[in-house]
C-alpha cells in the first residue's frame, strides 16, 4: 500500500464471493491498520478469503488485493 495523510479521503470495499459485503468512507486514515480496525468494527464475524479494494481519493492511487480474515 501507498502512504496515508490524516487529510486523506479513503474508500475501503470488501466483497466475499462477488457479493459486495461494504463500502466505507473514511478519513483521519494515518495507517493500513485504521482500515483494518474500521472493517473489523462494521463486519466482526467476517472470515474467510475476501477481497479489499482501497482508493485514496486525495491522492489518486488505489489497489485491490485478496486477504483472508480470521
Amino acid at each position: 500500500m501507498t502512504n496515508f495523510s490524516s487529510s486523506d479521503i479513503v474508500f475501503a470495499t470488501i466483497s466475499q464471493r462477488g457479493n459486495m459485503l461494504l463500502n466505507l468512507r473514511l478519513s483521519g486514515i494515518t495507517a493500513p491498520r485504521d482500515i483494518y480496525g474500521a472493517i473489523r468494527s462494521a463486519l466482526p464475524n467476517l472470515s474467510g478469503l475476501a477481497r479489499l479494494s482501497i482508493r485514496n481519493a486525495s491522492q489518486g492511487w488505489s489497489t485491490t488485493s485478496a486477504h483472508l480474515f480470521r
